[in-house]
């Protein structure tokens, strides 16, 4: 059985390949495409929805929130996991409200992704969880 479609985006490109090695790592059989900025990421979910996006926040083009809401808009079934090297609850709340499916500091990457990932791959279509892991 093939596995999920996951969607990294990260302006940083170390960042980006780390993650993807992550992703394939633990989801074998995955297809993860990669994207370095909002609007890459907005023409690849055109193209075809992922089960998933990592999003960070911080890109050049565009919030990571702010894009988040508009992916969610295009294609309300795709979960969003949110990166960022923030841990306050006001950035938690915000991507919560942009329809995030969780919220994943940086410094607990390599714990609490995976995790996140999973979690949002069991929720049915549709649906997103005001809890978040991280």
């Amino acid at each position: 059985m093939p596995g999920p479609h996951i969607l990294v985006v990260d302006d940083n490109r170390h960042m980006r390949r780390l993650l993807l090695e992550l992703l394939q790592a633990n989801y074998p059989g995955s297809s993860v495409r990669q994207a370095a900025d909002a609007n890459e990421a907005l023409e690849a979910c055109r193209r075809a929805a992922p089960n998933v996006v990592v999003m960070d926040v911080g890109l050049p083009d565009q919030d990571g929130i702010e894009a988040t809401a508009m992916i969610r808009l295009l294609h309300p079934e795709v979960a969003v996991v949110i990166l960022s090297s923030h841990d306050g609850s006001a950035y938690r709340e915000a991507a919560r409200r942009a329809g995030a499916t969780d919220y994943v500091a940086k410094s607990a990457v390599s714990t609490s992704l995976i995790p996140a990932i999973t979690a949002a791959l069991r929720q049915p279509a549709q649906g997103t969880s005001p809890e978040g892991h991280a």
